[in-house]
């Protein structure tokens, strides 16, 4: 079939170029709207970034003012840290004096009487040396305390010397010497 228009060419020239412009109009209305859309969305990340920095530096500002607060306990603290080191390094060469009392004391039997005991030791060597005085009923029980004595771990060289024997009362007056290697 055949189509005749029978309008003038004007008007359908004319009805082309509304059509034309409607679909311009359409188009750029659907472009603004994008735009539109893109811009609300920037501005509202705009918003909320804005809104975490003034909360940054808010949490900032607080923490400045905290560590201002805290700068007088800086210089204690580096004090504690000082002291620290140096205790620590003081234990590394001190002697195990703990064990060595402990041995000692369960080792003293009750026939001898303790009336001086010294202890020093050198960090260097980690040794320390002993030096015990007390008075015994005889000879016998300071030689057997001094068998004890051999058996502790860590001592060496023991020499025991008699100061003086008193008949009247039965007392002999000792002094014990030795040498106790640290042990931690």
């Amino acid at each position: 079939m055949i189509s005749i228009s029978l309008l003038p060419r004007e008007y359908r020239l004319r009805t082309a170029f509304k059509r034309w412009q409607r679909i311009l109009l359409l188009s750029g209305a659907v472009i603004l709207v994008a735009f539109l859309l893109i811009y609300g969305f920037l501005l509202l990340n705009n918003s909320i970034l804005q809104n975490q920095l003034e909360g940054s530096l808010a949490y900032r500002q607080t923490l400045n003012e905290q560590i201002k607060l805290l700068a007088p306990y800086e210089n204690i603290y580096g004090q504690v840290e000082k002291k620290s080191g140096i205790l620590v390094a003081a234990k590394e060469g001190e002697m195990n004096w703990f064990e060595f009392l402990a041995e000692f004391g369960r080792l003293t039997p009750q026939e001898i009487t303790l009336t001086d005991l010294n202890a020093n030791s050198s960090q260097k060597d980690r040794v320390g040396e002993v030096r015990i005085r007390g008075r015994a009923n005889n000879k016998n029980t300071v030689a057997g305390y001094l068998t004890g004595l051999e058996q502790l771990p860590g001592v060496s060289d023991l020499r025991c010397r008699y100061l003086s024997t008193d008949s009247v009362n039965m007392e002999t007056q000792f002094e014990i010497n030795l040498v106790f290697s640290k042990r931690n």
